[in-house]
This record gives structure tokens, sequence and C-alpha cells, in this order.
């Protein structure tokens, strides 16, 4: 969604069958008796995760965190960094696989890091640009971070976080989008604005950010036009031969009263959102994943959900890319978030002309 109203699959609707709604209630439980912190505090534990999103509204409460349609989770990442969770995405990140293997389909409430910012937000970790059907891959260069990185948001809002590690990390988790990183040496910045650091990082280790948070006017993404740059649509309005062709005619048909790239990704998003059922038991993988969930699947997660849009929307020639990170976390002091492995998410960002990436 747009980081004014933040589209995506979930947690404003029931999803879950009731069989499931007992199970993740009897986790909840579970995980109230091993780590006390998931029942106390402003927040309960669960807001923003997977676990939150299969239970019927009202029945968590918010602690602060916003929420997108369609809940946490996030990609399993392979290849360099990979499988260590959301603060380590590698440089593929594959989609599905079994639950123990994929670190965001974890129920999981071990700390990753805490945050204390001026307003809650989403933690993006890092961002992909090539659909390879079974996941996805990044590309392009990085260079030295050597102050505040260009392309700030006019008429937007000025962000100011801290975020203290706890665990070890390969990329800084920011709010899109990241202005300035104060408390690290020797950083760098991707093509696609995620932070890195030259070497792991360690536990422990804190830094504070400043992001510009764009305006959140839809009328304004309403007005967007299609004159996008040669360089974004060649890279991010494009697929891969074998994605089959059906994907592409159902999208036009989906999308045909659709008059602008805005009404392409509403339509796109409420249609996921109606004929889908959010579930973390959902595992398919070694075909087009877009394909699959589509036509042959009627439960999926985040990972699903932000790969099958990011591909309609691109069949549409709107750019759109994958993107992982963590939802808010739950709030356990005021402008304190905690951030969980079970916070782990993926999303999809859109750009829009005259105005740049916006999250869905």
């Amino acid at each position: 969604m747009a980081e004014d109203t933040e589209f995506g699959t979930g947690a404003s609707r029931e999803y879950a069958r009731v069989l499931l709604v007992a199970c993740c209630l009897l986790a909840v439980v579970v995980a109230g008796t091993v780590v006390p912190a998931l029942s106390t505090g402003e927040g309960d534990g669960v807001a923003g995760s997977p676990i939150e999103s299969t239970l019927p509204d009202g029945a968590v409460a918010g602690g602060g965190a916003e929420v997108p349609d369609g809940g946490s989770g996030g990609s399993g990442s392979d290849g360099d960094g990979g499988g260590l969770g959301a603060l380590n995405p590698g440089s593929f990140a594959g989609v599905g696989g079994p639950i123990d293997e994929n670190a965001f389909r974890s129920q999981d409430a071990t700390d990753h890091f805490t945050v204390r910012s001026t307003e809650p937000a989403y933690w993006r970790t890092g961002a992909y640009d090539e659909y390879a059907g079974s996941g996805w891959a990044r590309s392009g260069d990085t260079t030295p971070y050597d102050g505040p990185i260009a392309g700030s948001s006019a008429n937007g809002s000025l962000a100011t976080y801290e975020v203290s590690l706890n665990r070890s990390a390969t990329t800084l988790p920011t709010v899109w989008r990241p202005r300035t990183v104060e408390g690290l040496d020797d950083i760098a910045v991707t093509d696609r604005r995620a932070v890195v650091p030259t070497e792991e990082l360690p536990p422990g280790t804190s830094f504070t950010a400043t992001s510009d948070r764009p305006s959140r006017d839809p009328a304004v993404l309403r007005s967007a036009g299609q004159d996008y740059p040669d360089a974004v649509e060649e890279r991010y309005a494009t697929l891969p031969d074998s994605v089959p062709d059906r994907v592409g005619a159902f999208t036009d048909n989906l999308t045909a009263d659709a008059d602008t790239p805005y009404e392409t990704a509403q339509t796109v998003e409420a249609w996921l959102e109606a004929n889908k059922e959010y579930s973390l038991n959902a595992s398919r993988r070694g075909e087009d994943i877009a394909d699959s969930f589509i036509f042959k699947m009627e439960q999926g997660y985040c990972e699903y959900y932000a790969t099958s849009m990011a591909v309609m929307l691109r069949s549409q020639g709107v750019p759109a890319r994958y993107v992982v990170g963590y939802s808010t976390g739950q709030q356990v002091a005021e402008s304190t978030y905690q951030v969980r492995s079970l916070n782990a998410h993926a999303w999809v960002e859109v750009y829009f002309e005259g105005v740049g990436w916006v999250q869905f």
C-alpha cells in the first residue's frame, strides 16, 4: 500500500478458519508461558505477527503496531547470508519451503532488535528486483555512505529513530526512505536504498537514523502518470519469459477498468484480499510462485501475496519490487518497539511518477 495507506493483505479481515484460530490462540498461550514479555506492556507481543494475522479482528490488542493487510511472514532467504532471517537477507529470496527452514513463517518470539522512534513504521532491510519464478534475486551496486542519501521526499515527514540490535545483522533495519545514519563506520547504500555494513554487525550494535516519509495523500498517487524513467521501467516493469501468459491475461481482465497505476494497484490488492486466505501452512516451491498462487492455491502468507502482487503489476507495465523487513513489533514503552523473529515480513513497493517508490 502506499506509505500513506499501507496496502497489503490482511489483518483487518478474519482470514483464519475456526480450527486455525484455536491453534494460534494455543500458540499464544504457550508463548506467554515461555516468554512473559508477550503478555506484558502496552501490547501483547503478537501484534504485527503471523499469529495476529490469523486471529479475528479484535482478538489482539494493537499495541501501537501498524499491521498491513497480509500480516507478517517474510521471505525465506538463500545465498549469501541466507537462512538467517530478515536481518540477513541473502542475494536470493526463495518463496515457500518447510516452516523450519523459512525464517519468515516463524512464530518464534526471539528478540531481533529494539527501536526508539518518533513514530511507528515498518523496518525495511532489503529489496529485490529480478523475479525468478521460485523467488527473487537482487542486482545492482553499492556506494559508500558519505552523508545524507540523495532523493528526499518533499511535503512529507521526518522520522527519527535509534535501533539496538539483539542479534547479528548484515543489513540495517531502516524506515523507508532512509536519509542519514549515525553511529557506525564503513557502511554503504545499495541502489535499492538499503543500508548495509561492510562487515556483519554483532549483537549489541546501535545506530541512529532519519528517514523521509513521503506525503500521505492518495490524490497525489491517483494523479501520477506513467512516464517512467527508462532505467526504472527496464528493471522493475518487466518479467521473464518463463512467467505463464495466463498471469498477464488474467490481470489484463481484472484491471480493465483501472485508469491509473494507482487504481491498478488497488484492484490487484483488493482481489488478493478477497480471494486468498492467510495461512502459514501454505508451501509450494519449484515452480512459478505467482502463477501457482493466483490459479492453484487457496491459502498463502506474505511471501505469496507480495510476489503475486508485484508480478501482476509488472504484467501491466507498472514498476514494482519485492521488499523484506519487519512489521512494527510490540510497543513496550512510549515510542519504543520490540521487534522479534515473528515480525519478519515481506511487502511490495510500487513506483509512481513524480513520487518515487511507495510502500504497499
